[in-house]
């Protein structure tokens, strides 16, 4: 398996701000919270290090990481994805990691597992100038991403490095795998969660 040679990090701390007043990690969906269809396609796969990282509501999003190292962000208000990435980094360099890092978030219950062999597959197989990946779909970039050594290492070292404007500006350093939808469907606000939920099963989006 593919994933053997990696880390995942699963970014679980935000406090859905554009959602409301509930956390939509855990509002139902297909008859389960939304956290646990996020987390599916990570849960069996054997990676060297699995970290998720938690901050709002951490108790209750806790149980759906058994088994993994979990880490509390407790700045993950005024910090946002990217403090929370790096909160998890931190782990991997207290482990002395040297490989390779996928980044998952919790809001994309659509992405299978499927998604995330195809994604490590082609990374295994990249050209050497290529220093990360992601999925996309039909020209919009989606998750998981996969961060290399040195990239996510800069991460960690510069608080004021952007993640999101590297991908923005680094085309030619990134190799994007196209999936179907589902790669770029996150739940934002209320509005995502009503179109969801008509969604008769967590893979029609597939098609």
């Amino acid at each position: 398996m593919t994933s053997e040679a990696l880390a995942v990090i699963f970014l679980a701390a935000g406090c859905s701000q554009r959602f409301g007043p509930v956390n939509k990690l855990l509002v139902p969906l297909w008859g389960k919270p939304l956290v646990y269809w996020s987390s599916q396609a990570f849960q069996a796969l054997p990676w060297m290090h699995r970290i998720a990282v938690l901050g709002h509501q951490a108790d209750l999003v806790s149980p759906f990481f058994d088994g993994w190292m979990q880490v509390r962000n407790p700045r993950y208000q005024q910090d946002g994805h990217q403090g929370s990435l790096r909160a998890g980094l931190r782990i991997l360099d207290h482990c002395r990691w040297q490989g390779d890092v996928v980044v998952a978030l919790a809001d994309m219950p659509f992405v299978q597992r499927g998604d995330v062999q195809a994604l490590c597959r082609s990374w295994q197989g990249r050209l050497p100038h290529i220093l990360a990946a992601h999925l996309h779909h039909q020209g919009q970039p989606g998750h998981p991403r996969i961060l290399g050594h040195d990239l996510w290492r800069t991460v960690l070292a510069d608080p004021s490095f952007s993640l999101r404007r590297w991908f923005a500006d680094a085309v030619p350093l990134t190799l994007a795998i196209e999936r179907h939808c589902g790669v770029i469907t996150d739940v934002d606000t209320p509005q995502d969660y009503l179109a969801i939920q008509d969604v008769v099963t967590h893979r029609a989006c597939h098609g």
